[in-house]
């Protein structure tokens, strides 16, 4: 019976709000309007009667002249906003909407998979007592039990369905497939470089070399496979011959032989020049198949 009103309740409510989630601004490509839109002024980061709620979206916008709405005692004070600020503001409730989305969605696709596991673990279940030759009250009392949690479950994960489709059919869910294709497609790889050379020790006991040493590398790498620096990560140097071993962040579209085969083309100019400025000598970078 309980059930039943629950059901009940959740189709008026669906009823009421419809298919499609309320738009939570207006399009991009609406002018900005001040007319009437005013901010409650702030004061260290509360406002001058309550405190900012934990969900506000905050956005500075310095010193600016404020006014009370009314000549009332107590009235709020509040400051009026120029197109651009307003502009500014939107972007950033824009912002934060879009990472919302993502939350949400990644917490609905992980109740879709929950919930769809423990309908199979149910079933799994009910369909093991009634394969019982011998079915006893306490077997009969189990199965009620569990046909009440398949019609929870049911409906709790119908529910789920129904929202991340709402998001979806709103065009919400963009952000998060790019975060997902960023994250399945992304891979972690560690490459190796090779350089002649009998005097690395020297470099790499002296701490000031060391340094320059890895910063040479990182801009010659970064310009020889077309990657910002921040994508090379625990880079490594060993005696000789020098072997520099790094990892990179690449994607399943340009794979580790590829990026390999170009590091192990490029003569890495800098580091070599460095080399012959510190020690006097010539080195030169070897590709990894000739450094065996």
């Amino acid at each position: 019976m309980i059930s039943m009103i629950e059901e009940q309740i959740i189709e008026k409510k669906q009823a009421l709000v419809g298919s499609e989630p309320v738009e939570l601004l207006t399009n991009e490509e609406e002018p900005v309007s001040v007319e009437g839109c005013f901010v409650q002024r702030v004061s260290n980061g509360r406002t001058v009667k309550d405190i900012i709620p934990r969900d506000s979206v905050l956005h500075v916008f310095g010193p600016k002249e404020s006014k009370a709405l009314s000549e009332e005692e107590g009235s709020a004070i509040c400051v009026q906003l120029q197109p651009e600020e307003l502009a500014m503001m939107q972007q950033a409730v824009r912002a934060a909407n879009d990472v919302h989305d993502v939350d949400e969605l990644e917490a609905l696709f992980a109740a879709e998979e929950r919930g769809e596991q423990e309908k199979r673990d149910l079933l799994q279940r009910m369909e093991e007592l009634g394969k019982k030759d011998v079915f006893t009250e306490d077997d009969e009392e189990e199965m009620r039990q569990l046909d009440t949690f398949l019609t929870d479950v049911t409906r709790r994960h119908e529910r789920t369905i129904w929202r991340r489709r709402c998001l979806q059919r709103a065009g919400r869910d963009k952000l998060y497939l790019e975060k997902r294709y960023k994250i399945e497609n992304t891979l972690y790889s560690e490459m190796h470089v090779y350089f002649t050379g009998e005097k690395w020790q020297e470099l790499l006991d002296n701490e000031e070399h060391c340094e320059r040493l890895r910063e040479a590398f990182q801009q010659d790498t970064s310009a020889a496979l077309s990657m910002p620096q921040e994508m090379f990560t625990n880079l490594t140097f060993e005696g000789y011959p020098l072997k520099a071993s790094f990892t990179t962040e690449h994607d399943r579209s340009n794979p580790k032989e590829a990026l390999q085969a170009v590091l192990d083309r490029c003569t890495y100019p800098t580091v070599c020049a460095y080399y012959h400025s510190v020690t006097d000598e010539t080195a030169v970078s070897m590709g990894e198949k000739n450094s065996v």
